[in-house]
């Protein structure tokens, strides 16, 4: 397999190696950032430790739960912040790995790329029920739900941070934010000026490095330009199982962001390019009735966003947002082109009384090209769908706002089902500073993907026939409805507290029902043809609990302990014959549990421990672990800085779960070892 700079340009040719690779990108960072472009702030340190206090972390600003700025602390929903000082703590060097840090969410590899991410439940490799943002851009892919992880290698240096909210989100944020939304705010070009360059490897990362560089923009300007790659080692097959897993991913981009004062414009545009290698067991009809291919995958892709937002002097603030998004997929199954358009408008009017009312507006178009194969294949091959919305939010304060009752709902018009409501009530009791108990009760939709409609997809084979998963257009949306309350308190300035506890009640979730079999032609030879179609035949209950707990032990010491409880059940329809979901109940921890220390030894040093619990899945056959990463970090300078990181210490190699809907073999995660060296100018 192989992955160049010019497939981040959507092309693909032969490469020299990955050493030569990665100096060439290298290179031709190093040429876009030649001396002069723009003044360089040298002055910022290395942080070593975290520089927020536990209060600052109550007392910081997110964006995600009301779609307006308002207190981490005070705010009505189970949410959590990946801050930038984590980001900078964490051993992690991927997105995925990052993630593994929030509690109730539930990180899983099944090979070196590709990953299963779910909050509260229904996880998988395309997990349907959760929504991720970018900067306000959705990486949800409408063709078959979900997110495809594999494609999405963002460099955690740009982040500012990560609002995870474990629950529905679907009153602002639209269908498929069923049980979580995951929104990656990236950092405004003004706080990342300078140069900053870090390169490693490892026994699991051949190969990685990062180079940026930002300036200003005109009087009332920043801008910034970045590249990353990255190498991913083969990892230890299954015994009996032939494997394969490798994987590169290169991504560039740009941001600028302008600020007037009263009005604000940020444009961002990236490519990307990534190469990945899976063993697919192939369904043969005559036998030996399967077969294991090792293939690799493409995918390539940019996006273009703008933002302008303005603020009135009578308070009311106007938003808008358009974006255009390409994201290429490429493999022996399907090659699929996809092109989507997404503009939206929202405006806060000025607070009146107790009232603050926000409202907005959006559609989104997309086209769908595929090119199937005799295995997978979409009817009709394109595809060109539409969303409209609008939402409505109205904030009301009662008691100097110690009490904040927030309703709303989204109405959102789909080609596929038509019209869906998604509403909401929160309600936040903050009696002092240091205490907020808050509740809620929202629902939310996810909608049918252009999979769930018109796919069809060789299963299972027998000589002379063939299981074959097929969409429906008569699939319907699944349905929740979700309780949740919570508690959040600063116990003392040195420990702080955050409980939340959820019961979810799904309708109408997808099954999967035999159907009269049929002859068919292909793939050949002629052979009968048994369908499996989706239909909305199970309920299902989940409730739960997550704790999160943090204490600054000393100036130099922090600890934090994370657990969440999960318990599903599923409630098939008697009429069904669906065969496949029910082990679903069982595919996900029903305990997990996380405890880290950041530790600084003197100016210099700095110690980060994380011990990682995952409770077993007995539907996958796969055992409950315990995982320990460690890193230590030298700074013998404010703007040089060196690593050590070991992740997953304690054992050689484990399953942490199995493929599903694309049946591709997975692999153990193995201990492993990394080297980086970073270098700010």
């Amino acid at each position: 397999m192989h992955l160049t700079v010019s497939s981040i340009i959507l092309a693909r040719t032969p490469r020299p190696g990955r050493g030569p690779r990665a100096l060439l990108l290298l290179g031709c960072l190093g040429l876009a950032l030649a001396p002069g472009a723009a003044t360089v702030d040298s002055s910022r340190p290395i942080s070593r430790l975290a520089e927020m206090s536990l209060e600052d972390l109550a007392d910081l600003e997110i964006s995600t739960v009301s779609k307006q700025t308002e207190r981490r602390s005070a705010a009505a929903a189970a949410i959590h912040v990946i801050t930038r000082d984590d980001i900078r703590n964490s051993p992690a060097l991927t997105l995925p790995e990052l993630l593994r840090t929030v509690p109730g969410v539930h990180v899983a590899s099944l090979d070196a790329s590709v990953r299963s991410i779910s909050i509260r439940g229904f996880g998988g490799r395309y997990a349907t029920k959760l929504l991720v943002l970018v900067d306000g851009r959705s990486i949800y892919t409408p063709l078959f739900s979900g997110v495809v992880w594999e494609a999405q290698d963002i460099p955690l240096e740009d982040i500012e941070r990560i609002e995870v909210i474990r629950g529905p989100g679907g009153s602002l944020w639209g269908a498929n934010a069923v049980n979580g939304v995951i929104n990656i705010i990236t950092r405004n070009a003004a706080n990342t000026q300078g140069g900053l360059i870090s390169a490693g490897a490892g026994t699991e990362y051949p190969g990685f490095g990062f180079m940026r560089y930002g300036g200003k923009a005109g009087e009332h300007g920043h801008y910034r330009l970045y590249l990353r790659y990255l190498g991913q080692d083969n990892r230890a097959p299954v015994p009996g199982r032939i494997a394969a897993d490798d994987a590169e991913y290169a991504r560039g981009g740009a941001r600028w962001d302008w600020d007037w004062g009263e009005s604000q414009l940020t444009v961002i545009g990236e490519l990307y390019g990534a190469e990945t290698t899976q063993a697919y067991d192939v369904p043969l009809i005559p036998l030996p009735i399967s077969d294991t291919r090792v293939e690799d995958s493409l995918y390539s892709g940019g996006s273009l966003l703008g933002r302008w937002a303005r603020t009135a002097e009578s308070g009311g603030k106007l938003q808008l947002q358009a974006y255009y998004d390409r994201a290429d997929t490429n493999n022996f199954l399907l090659d699929e082109d996809r092109e989507t358009l997404d503009l939206q408008i929202q405006y806060l009017l000025p607070a009146r009384g107790r009232h603050e009312i926000l409202w907005g507006g959006g559609a989104r178009f997309y086209k769908d090209r595929t090119r199937g194969s005799q295995l997978v294949f979409y009817d009709p091959p394109v595809q060109s769908r539409s969303l409209y919305s609008a939402f409505i939010q109205d904030r009301i304060a009662f008691f100097d706002e110690r009490l904040i009752l927030t309703l709303g709902s989204k109405f959102e018009y789909n080609d596929f089902t038509g019209l869906e409501i998604q509403p909401s009530a929160r309600i936040a009791w903050t009696p002092n500073n240091t205490h907020t108990l808050w509740a809620a009760i929202s629902r939310a939709v996810r909608t049918p993907s252009v999979t769930d409609d018109s796919t069809n997809v060789a299963g299972f084979a027998i000589p002379g026939l063939i299981l074959t998963f097929e969409g429906d257009s008569g699939f319907d949306s699944e349905e929740l409805l979700a309780i949740e309350a919570g508690y959040r308190a600063a116990l003392t300035q040195a420990l702080t507290l955050d409980l939340a506890l959820f019961h979810n009640r799904y309708q109408n979730l997808r099954t999967t029902e035999i159907g009269f079999p049929y002859l068919a032609a292909g793939p050949r030879p002629l052979h009968i043809a048994i369908p499996a179609i989706g239909r909305n035949n199970m309920d299902a209950t989940a409730y739960g609990a997550e704790i999160d707990v943090a204490w600054q032990a000393t100036s130099w010491w922090r600890l934090r302990a994370t657990y969440s409880y999960l318990h599903m059940d599923l409630d098939i329809n008697p009429e069904s014959i669906d065969f496949v979901s029910a082990p679903m109940e069982k595919s996900e921890p029903r305990h997990q549990a996380r405890v880290e220390s950041w530790m600084n030894l003197g100016e210099s040093f700095q110690i980060n421990l994380a011990l990682r619990y995952v409770d077993r899945l007995p539907a996958l056959d796969i055992d409950e672990y315990v995982s320990l990463d460690a890193g230590l970090t030298w700074s013998p300078s404010d703007s040089f800085e060196i690593e050590i990181v070991g992740h997953d210490l304690l054992e050689s190699r484990r399953l942490e779960y199995d493929s599903s809907f694309v049946n591709t073999a997975p692999t153990q995660a193995q201990r492993g070892v990394y080297g980086k060296v970073t270098w700010r100018f």
